[in-house]
C-alpha cells in the first residue's frame, strides 16, 4: 500500500490540464553576443559617452555635447581642450599645457648645446603620443593597444641608431612579415567571428531564391560566407607584403630565399582555389536532401506477352464397330497422328512462351537498368544543378564578407602600421637634422625638417582615424577641428621659443640664432594681426 502519496501525484500530474502557453511564441530567444578578443576590438570598438568641457566653477551649461564627437580635442561651443576638461588650477606648475613650453624650450638648447637628438627624440616621441593617444582615449582596450605599440615604436627607432645595416634590414622584413601575418590574422577572424553581420545579412536579404524543376519549393544559399571568407584572409596579406617588396628601396629590406618568393607568389592562388572548393564543398553540403527524388520514367513499361496456345482439334470418329481391319487400322493411325500433332504443337507453343518470358525478363531487366541510369543521371544533374546555384549563393554572400573584412583589417590594421612606421622614420630624421638647422639656421636644412614633420602628423593622424571605431567622416572633421583650433597656439609657440632659445646667444654664451623658420613664424601672425587691424579700422570708418 502507498502511504508516501506518490501515486496519487502520479494520477494528478496524468489528469491535470497542461500548461497554459504564452498568447505569443518569440521567434527567437536573445542571446547576448560573447565579448570580442582585443584584437578585434580595434577599429571596432564603441567608445564611451564624450563630455563637454567645464570650468574651475563648474561645467558649463550652454555646452552643446551632442555636436561633440568621441575623438574631439576641442570643445565645439568654446574651444576649451577637452582632455584637461577636469583641471581646476591651469596654472599649476606641473600642468601639461604650461609644462610643454618649458620642455620645448629645455629639449632644443640641450640639443643645439651638445649636439645630441635624444631630446629632440623624447620631444617628439612625447608630442605623438599625445596626438596620437587623446583622440582615442574615450576607446579604453585600442588606447592601451595603441600605448604599447607606440612604445615599441619609439624603442625600435632609437635602437635603429646603434644597428648595423644588416641588422636594419633584417628587422625590417620581420617586422613587414609580422604585419602581413597581423593583417591575415585579423581579416580571418573578422570573418570568422561574424564582424560583418550586417554585410550578411543584406547579401542573404540580395539572394534570388532559386526553385529547380520539378522541385517542392524555393532552394535558399548556404550560411558557410565566413569559412569562404576566411580562406580568401591571406589574399591582402600575401598583396600587401608583395607590395611592399617591390614598392621598398633597394637596400631597405632583407632578400627573401628563393623558396620563400616561390610560395610567397603561390599562396593567393592557392588561397582563392581552397576558397572555391570550400564554396563547392559547402553548396553540395547544403544541397543534400533538397532535391525532388520524383523522375518521370524514360520509357513505358513492358507489355507481358501473352502465353501462346497451340492445339491440333481431335476428330471424333465412329470407327469402333467396324468389322474392316483396314479401316480400324487406318482410324488408329489417324488418332495416334493427331495426338502426337496435338503434342508436338503444345511443346512448341511451351517452348515458345518460355522463350517469350525469358525476353520479356531481359527487356524488363534492360529497362530496369536503363531507368535507373536514367534516374541517377537526372539526380545527379539536379544535384549539380542545386550544388552550383547553392555555391553561388554561397559566393554571392561570402564575397561582401571578405570585401568588408578585408576593408576593416586593412583601415584597423595595416593603416595603423603603415603610419607608425612613417611617423617613426619621419621622428629619426628629425632627430638628425634638428642639431644642424639649430647651429647653422640655413635654408637647405629647413626643408627636410619641414617635410619631416609634415610626414610624422600625417602618419600619426592616419594611425588614430584607422584605430578610431567611428566612421571615416567624423574622423576626418574632428582632426580638421582639431587642427583648426590647435594652429594658432603651435604658431605662437614655436615663434616664442625660437626667439627664447635664441636669447642665450644675444647675452654672449649660447650657439642658436634665430633662423628662417622663427622669423617666418614670427612675420605670418604679426602680418594676420595687421591684416585684421586694418580691416576692422577700414569697417569703424566706413561705418561713420
Amino acid at each position: 500500500m502507498d502511504t508516501t502519496g506518490r501515486a496519487a501525484h502520479r494520477r494528478t500530474a496524468r489528469t491535470s490540464p497542461p500548461r497554459p502557453r504564452p498568447s505569443y511564441d518569440p521567434p527567437y530567444r536573445y542571446r547576448p553576443e560573447p565579448p570580442r578578443p582585443w584584437w578585434l576590438l580595434l577599429g571596432a570598438e564603441t567608445p564611451l559617452a564624450p563630455h563637454g568641457c567645464s570650468t574651475p566653477e563648474g561645467p558649463t551649461a550652454d555646452c552643446d555635447v551632442q555636436k561633440i564627437r568621441a575623438s574631439d580635442l576641442y570643445c565645439r561651443s568654446h574651444d576649451a581642450f577637452l582632455p584637461l576638461r577636469d583641471v581646476k588650477k591651469p596654472e599649476h606648475p606641473l600642468n601639461p599645457v604650461g609644462l610643454l613650453p618649458r620642455l620645448l624650450v629645455a629639449g632644443l638648447v640641450w640639443t643645439a648645446q651638445f649636439g645630441s637628438p635624444f631630446p629632440i627624440w623624447a620631444l617628439s616621441f612625447l608630442l605623438a603620443a599625445a596626438v596620437l593617444l587623446l583622440p582615442l582615449r574615450h576607446w579604453p582596450v585600442t588606447w592601451r593597444t595603441v600605448a604599447v605599440g607606440w612604445a615599441v615604436t619609439c624603442g625600435l627607432v632609437v635602437a635603429a641608431r646603434w644597428t648595423s645595416h644588416e641588422t636594419d634590414r633584417a628587422a625590417a622584413t620581420t617586422l613587414l612579415a609580422l604585419g602581413a601575418v597581423a593583417v591575415g590574422v585579423r581579416c580571418g577572424g573578422e570573418a570568422i567571428r561574424g564582424a560583418s553581420t550586417r554585410a550578411r545579412r543584406e547579401a542573404s536579404a540580395r539572394r534570388a531564391s532559386t526553385a529547380l524543376t520539378p522541385g517542392p519549393g524555393p532552394v535558399r544559399g548556404t550560411h558557410a560566407a565566413g569559412l569562404i571568407a576566411a580562406a580568401l584572409a591571406p589574399v591582402p596579406a600575401v598583396l600587401l607584403f608583395l607590395a611592399a617588396l617591390r614598392l621598398a628601396p633597394d637596400g631597405r629590406l632583407a632578400e627573401l630565399p628563393g623558396w620563400a618568393r616561390h610560395w610567397m607568389v603561390l599562396a593567393a592562388p592557392t588561397a582563392v582555389t581552397g576558397a572555391l572548393l570550400t564554396t563547392l564543398v559547402a553548396g553540395a553540403l547544403q544541397g543534400a536532401g533538397r532535391i525532388d527524388r520524383h523522375v518521370t520514367p524514360l520509357t513505358r513499361p513492358v507489355p507481358k506477352p501473352r502465353r501462346p496456345v497451340w492445339t491440333y482439334p481431335v476428330r471424333e470418329r465412329n470407327d469402333y464397330g467396324a468389322h474392316d481391319l483396314a479401316a480400324r487400322l487406318t482410324g488408329v493411325c489417324l488418332r495416334v497422328g493427331e495426338h502426337a500433332l496435338d503434342a508436338m504443337l503444345k511443346t512448341a507453343a511451351f517452348v515458345v512462351g518460355v522463350l517469350l518470358a525469358f525476353g520479356h525478363l531481359c527487356l524488363t531487366l534492360l529497362r530496369a537498368v536503363a531507368e535507373w541510369l536514367w534516374r541517377q543521371t537526372v539526380l545527379l544533374a539536379r544535384r549539380i544543378a542545386l550544388s552550383l546555384v547553392m555555391a553561388k549563393d554561397t559566393l554571392g554572400e561570402a564575397l561582401p564578407v571578405a570585401f568588408i573584412s578585408a576593408g576593416t583589417t586593412l583601415r584597423a590594421v595595416a593603416l595603423p602600421l603603415v603610419g607608425l612606421t612613417v611617423t617613426g622614420v619621419s621622428l629619426s630624421v628629425l632627430a638628425d637634422k634638428m642639431p644642424s638647422y639649430l647651429l647653422d639656421g640655413q635654408l637647405t636644412l629647413l626643408w627636410p625638417l619641414l617635410a619631416a614633420t609634415v610626414c610624422a602628423v600625417l602618419g600619426i593622424t592616419a594611425a588614430w582615424i584607422g584605430l578610431a571605431g567611428q566612421p571615416v567622416r567624423d574622423s576626418l572633421d574632428s582632426a580638421r577641428h582639431s587642427a583648426e583650433t590647435a594652429l594658432p597656439h603651435i604658431l605662437l609657440t614655436a615663434a616664442l621659443t625660437g626667439w627664447t632659445i635664441s636669447l642665450p646667444t644675444w647675452l654672449g654664451f649660447g650657439h642658436i640664432t634665430p633662423g628662417w623658420l622663427t622669423c617666418t613664424l614670427t612675420a605670418f601672425p604679426v602680418a594676420l594681426m595687421a591684416a585684421h587691424v586694418l580691416r576692422r579700422t577700414r569697417d569703424h570708418e566706413s561705418r561713420g
